[in-house]
């Protein structure tokens, strides 16, 4: 080889680019200078839509960085080392630059290699390496003519697009954009080649400008191909449902991953690994469902599928029990916990009307739902007509539970009054026992009654439209104060729905000769804005002047709102 000097190079290299270029010449225009002391770029490149290199059909102008070199670490790394941080950084205030690098061994032997060198490329290079110059990695420029327009395609894209030199966050943007010239769905492979060393920028359009969200390499690329066709799978007699399959490859994948989701509400994944190969492997995965009847039914597929293996596709059945991954004793006796904690929760979520399957995976929620089936299971030892009431914390909120020998319910069971009657009486009358109103058996937990979880306003007014007449009785009329001053003591000024529910129970019991409930009512009038009559006002006066104490402060309390 005659040994050339490093101007000699540099004029060689560009003859081997234009050369390569000269392939796309009815789409491109390249105007190059061979004098290497050109200060930072080396030309352009033109763009055009098609062979009419008109302005109307100009694309976008390529701004060109050339390098030429004869060392051999270049074309065995696929690295360059020349730019120092300076060169860099004026190539960035300038916008940018598609850098291509000719090695070259003799006018026959040569590799051109190229970057693109966009202000946010070039800001992240300099922001991860602080040496004097920065190693860029190269990727091979193809010889296949589309590949390489498509390669000029996305750097005039970006070159132009790329007006920020740094990542940004953007709410709720127009548009989200991946430019894709260097992608071919059906070269996934060859694709993944072309994009070694490169970089995607993932762009957000807000109010006409783009702004880079990120920057993905091919490492980060998926090809996901989805089939159209529909089938049904039944596995023993679960099912049928449906059967969705795709398949997955990355770089790092020599062939596609299949996968087929099937199972209640589509949450079991079968992924067949190897699909080629007669040894594939087959896994499974159960995806949290939405509810725990599905949740419970994909856990006994999976478990179906591992001890036999046998599934029914259309009609046609297949045997996967050589594909399984085989569990051993302990994973299926894990399998089986699961089975019987799921079907225990589905019957106190139904029994109770509490979603407990939603806090599954929250471990002081289960301790405190444990307890509460430690409860509902322990009735052996109760007699025929035993009710045993029990109150428990569950998070920030309280749940009540009647249970007998043979069932138990929610405190706020709607058929609640359809399985036992509650009978009360007062303190100093005990022997003159009533019928009283059952939902309100939480109000003995000395706590709020709308703590817990199922309190529902209407049950409760409902039982009392019922037994209206009951508020003859002391005991009724006291439960129903109770009540509403429950609600009284915690409902917010601005609820006024709460207020109008007081207001309403309040009048179906009357007997507001009582001064309690008369001063009650007064103060839920006042909070539901009515106007008071003329007696109701000479009443309050009264009781603030002639009753008891308690009377007397609560009367002038409510004259004064």
């Amino acid at each position: 080889m005659v040994r050339r000097d490093q101007q000699a190079i540099e004029q060689l290299g560009i003859s081997k680019l234009k050369d390569e270029l000269w392939a796309i010449r009815h789409w491109t225009d390249n105007f190059f200078s061979e004098n290497d002391k050109t200060p930072l770029l080396d030309g352009n490149i033109l763009l055009y839509s098609s062979d009419k290199h008109s302005n109307a059909n100009l694309i976008g102008s390529i701004s060109c960085q050339i390098k030429s070199t004869t060392a051999k670490n270049v074309k065995k790394y696929h690295k360059y080392y020349r730019l120092d941080r300076d060169d860099l950084a004026g190539i960035e205030k300038m916008g940018g630059a598609l850098l291509f690098v000719i090695w070259i061994k003799d006018p026959n032997n040569y590799k051109i290699y190229y970057q693109r060198l966009t202000r946010l490329y070039i800001t992240q290079l300099l922001e991860k390496s602080n040496a004097k110059n920065p190693s860029i990695p190269l990727t091979e420029f193809p010889s296949d003519s589309n590949k390489k327009i498509n390669i000029l395609r996305q750097a005039a894209f970006d070159l132009n697009a790329t007006i920020a030199n740094n990542l940004v966050e953007i709410k709720n943007p127009d548009k989200i954009i991946i430019p894709t010239y260097m992608l071919d769905p059906n070269d996934f492979k060859s694709s993944m080649e072309g994009l070694e060393n490169q970089s995607l920028t993932i762009y957000a359009k807000k109010e006409g400008s783009l702004h880079p969200l990120a920057l993905i390499n091919n490492d980060d690329i998926e090809l996901i191909k989805t089939g159209l066709d529909i089938n049904k799978v039944s596995f023993g007699t679960m099912g049928p449902f449906d059967v969705k399959r795709f398949s997955s490859q990355k770089k790092k994948y020599n062939e596609p991953i299949i996968y087929f989701i099937t199972g209640a509400s589509s949450k079991l994944t079968i992924t067949v690994h190897n699909p080629s190969q007669k040894k594939n492997r087959v896994t499974m995965k159960v995806n949290k469902a939405d509810n725990v009847s599905d949740q419970l039914t994909n856990i006994k597929i999976m478990k179906y599928l591992v001890t036999n293996g046998k599934i029914n596709v259309n009609g046609t059945t297949i045997d996967l029990s050589n594909h399984m991954v085989p569990l051993d004793n302990e994973k299926l006796k894990e399998i089986d916990r699961w089975i019987d904690e799921l079907s225990a929760i589905k019957e106190i979520s139904q029994k109770l009307n509490i979603n407990f399957y939603r806090d599954y995976e929250n471990e002081q929620l289960i301790s405190q739902l444990n307890i509460l089936l430690n409860f509902v299971n322990d009735r052996d030892g109760l007699t025929e007509h035993e009710i045993v009431p029990g109150i428990f914390n569950y998070g920030d909120r309280l749940i009540g539970i009647i249970k007998t020998r043979d069932n138990y319910w929610n405190f706020f069971d709607r058929n609640l009054v359809n399985h036992f009657q509650l009978l009360g009486a007062l303190e100093s009358s005990r022997d003159q026992l009533v019928v009283v109103n059952p939902y309100l058996i939480a109000q003995q937990s000395q706590k709020s009654i709308t703590r817990y979880i199922g309190y529902n306003f209407d049950i409760i007014f409902n039982w009392f439209t019922s037994h209206v007449e009951s508020f003859e009785k002391e005991v009724i009329r006291n439960q129903a104060t109770i009540f509403c001053e429950d609600l009284i003591m915690n409902a917010e000024s601005s609820e006024r729905d709460v207020w109008q529910q007081i207001n309403k129970l309040q009048t179906l019991m009357g007997h507001f000769e009582d001064n309690r409930l008369f001063l009650d009512h007064q103060l839920i009038q006042r909070k539901l804005g009515h106007k008071i009559t003329i007696d109701e006002n000479e009443r309050l006066i009264k009781l603030a002047k002639a009753g008891n104490t308690v009377e007397k402060l609560y009367a002038d309390y409510l004259r004064r709102l």
